[in-house]
């Protein structure tokens, strides 16, 4: 009897191991607003960032087509062109009533007849990422893959914490202590604090001066309406704060 318990209790180690193991892991975009909202912030917007160069090599004058072709893929109207230093085409749209998408391709060589354009895509959103939101996000990221572009996605949400018990920088501390993650580098004024870091929760990443960073949050001081306006971001903050 005794061997047969050993072996149920031994059958169901395996099998529970097995299972957390098998599942699958969250998110950077829901551990970010999980820490967020557990640390009593209230969101007020975010965004979805992919930007970088194309892989492919492509000639110029078959980038109008091409940017016509993205557009067209993510459901956003006509793009605008525009010359300047280089040539910028321009293109916005709803996926639904609080995603807005901005789309925007740079061709910064125009002289050259082999370019490798800069594309930048958001997805803006107000208040808490919801469903929509990890929709719209597959979506893009489907978009990207099925266009021959590797997605390079950054998240950042923002909103603000009341001022009393914690000051801007007890809040940040209190947070990165929450994703176990430790200092790289920051930059601190009166009004504003920001701290890039580390942290093993999240995947990418990029190198600075200070080492590599997957992470960063910043707090500022809004004694106006006495609260801290607080944003977060993976692998760094692409808003304003």
């Amino acid at each position: 009897m005794r061997s047969k318990w050993l072996t149920l209790t031994f059958a169901l180690i395996i099998l529970s191991t097995f299972i957390v193991a098998s599942a699958p892991a969250a998110m950077p975009e829901q551990t970010l607003t999980h820490v967020f909202l557990e640390m009593g912030a209230q969101p007020e917007r975010y965004v979805l960032h992919h930007g970088g160069r194309t892989a492919q090599v492509m000639e110029g004058h078959r980038l109008d087509q091409w940017t016509d072709g993205l557009r067209q893929a993510l459901g956003l109207s006509p793009a605008q062109r525009k010359e300047g230093d280089g040539l910028r085409w321009s293109a916005s749209g709803w996926w639904g009533r609080n995603q807005r998408v901005e789309l925007i391709v740079i061709n910064d060589e125009p002289t050259k007849r082999w370019i490798q354009p800069y594309v930048l895509i958001r997805i803006n959103g107000r208040g808490r990422p919801d469903a929509a939101f990890f929709r719209a996000r597959q979506r893009l990221v489907t978009r990207l893959e099925q266009q021959g572009i590797a997605p390079r996605l950054h998240f950042s949400i923002q909103g603000y914490h009341r001022l009393q018990p914690l000051n801007k920088e007890q809040w940040i501390q209190q947070a990165m202590k929450r994703m176990r993650a430790r200092e790289v580098e920051a930059l601190r004024t009166a009004p504003t604090t920001s701290v890039s870091c580390y942290s093993p929760l999240f995947p990418d990443g990029l190198n600075t001066q200070g080492g590599f960073m997957n992470l960063q949050v910043a707090a500022r001081m809004d004694p106006l309406h006495h609260r801290i306006a607080v944003t977060m971001g993976t692998p760094i903050i692409t808003i304003e704060y």
